[in-house]
């Protein structure tokens, strides 16, 4: 996204020798078809003899990349000479380093070909077929997405339950059910959720725990993949710096900030712009016309003396002290109409006042039943409120 941005032409405002991290060539190391890290992992799954180490071996002879590195010293080895050499040294582990973003992550390729198959097998299928639970026959009989997931609707699945017979399935129903692996499926759903989110608008919640403290128990589980360790806590009371810093960099927040300052932070519609920030300035000076939006927004910045805007064909594009100021300016100017308004109201409402008192004069006799009547309330009131206070005090003797 900030690379289309720098090359776009108005978004010149970015220095020259700015430059940001740029994950794309990981991106491609691991999606790329056929030399990808996920590709070579699916078509090493469909050896039968092939093991870790081969798997290993084939992602450092294949993976032209720098953010791959291999840390078995026996990686160059053939099959054979690999097998035997696992049955020597216990120690020899599968392992091979990534350099992500937040710095260079070490793996082990232990079981990845199996968890990979994942296959279930066709026993299995065809026993599942023949279960008397119309969802777990419908679930099995029906094909299967790219994800993975089941392709069927509520209507089809009504239908299907409705028709399902209890005979023995034939095999084309099984083989026509094309069991993928995990890595396809990940890839596949990957590219849904991409597809999704470019046309949407998503909002990011970046959470931070606040502090990493020291371990209650003496055995400790690291799980390399993850930030923390298996078994950590953390108490929410207690905020380390350190913590929160090296999160925030690993999140490139920082990187994020810093684009957002040397380009444009705020992006406004005209429409939205003029209706916001039009009452800054005068619009019925006759040289403004009012169907030519741009210059609007440009007599609206010239006011203020703001530089370094952009304006394109249906937006502006702003900094971030940009807005800061016509907002303040925005704020100051709705502070004084609501200030004029209530002065306003207040002398109407005196007006009101001096009126009602003049109307609400009246004769002797109007004011002599008005004080009667009052008399005659506050004597009716004192009654009622002592037959209650007498009849707490006899429930509470009681």
């Amino acid at each position: 996204m900030f690379h289309k941005e720098k090359i776009s032409p108005i978004f010149s405002a970015y220095p020259d020798n700015f430059d940001f991290p740029n994950n794309r060539s990981i991106l491609d190391m691991f999606l790329s078809k056929p030399i990808g890290l996920l590709a070579l992992l699916d078509e090493e799954s469909r050896f039968p003899q092939s093991t870790e180490f081969t798997l290993v071996n084939k992602w450092r002879e294949n993976l032209n990349s720098s953010n791959f590195k291999t840390n078995t010293p026996t990686s160059s080895l053939s099959r054979k000479t690999m097998k035997q050499q696992k049955r020597m040294s216990l120690d020899l582990q599968p392992l091979f380093t990534i350099s992500h973003y937040a710095g260079n992550i070490q793996y082990t390729a232990k079981d990845f070909l199996e968890k990979n198959r994942d296959y279930v097998p066709m026993e299995i299928i065809n026993l599942l077929l023949q279960s008397d639970d119309d969802l777990v026959n419908l679930l099995f009989r029906s094909r299967l997405r790219k994800t993975g997931s089941v392709i069927y609707n509520e209507q089809e699945k009504q239908e299907k339950i409705s028709t399902l017979s209890r005979s023995t399935p034939p095999k084309t129903t099984t083989m026509n059910r094309t069991q993928g692996t995990v890595s396809t499926y990940f890839r596949y759903s990957l590219m849904e959720l991409v597809s999704t989110m470019a046309s949407t608008q998503p909002t990011f919640i970046r959470c931070l725990v606040p502090n990493r403290l020291s371990f209650q128990t003496s055995h400790i589980t690291y799980d390399h993949t993850s930030y923390f360790p298996q078994n950590f806590r953390f108490d929410s009371s207690q905020f380390d710096e350190t913590v929160i810093l090296e999160q925030i960099r690993y999140s490139g927040l920082i990187e994020t900030i810093q684009i957002r300052r040397h380009g444009y932070s705020h992006r406004i519609l005209f429409e939205d712009f003029i209706s916001i920030y039009s009452c800054l300035i005068d619009l019925n000076l006759k040289t403004i016309d009012h169907s030519d939006h741009k210059q609007i927004c440009e007599l609206i910045f010239k006011k203020f003396h703001i530089n370094n805007y952009a304006i394109g064909k249906t937006k502006v594009f702003l900094k971030f002290h940009h807005i800061e100021q016509l907002n303040i300016a925005h704020k100051n100017f709705l502070t004084k109409i609501i200030r004029l308004q209530s002065h306003i109201r207040m002398c109407l409402v005196k007006k009101q006042n001096q009126k009602l008192q003049i109307n609400n004069g009246g004769t002797k006799y109007e004011k002599s039943v008005v004080h009667l009547q009052s008399m005659v309330r506050s004597f009716l009131a004192r009654r009622t409120e002592k037959k209650v206070s007498l009849a707490v005090i006899t429930i509470q003797s009681y």
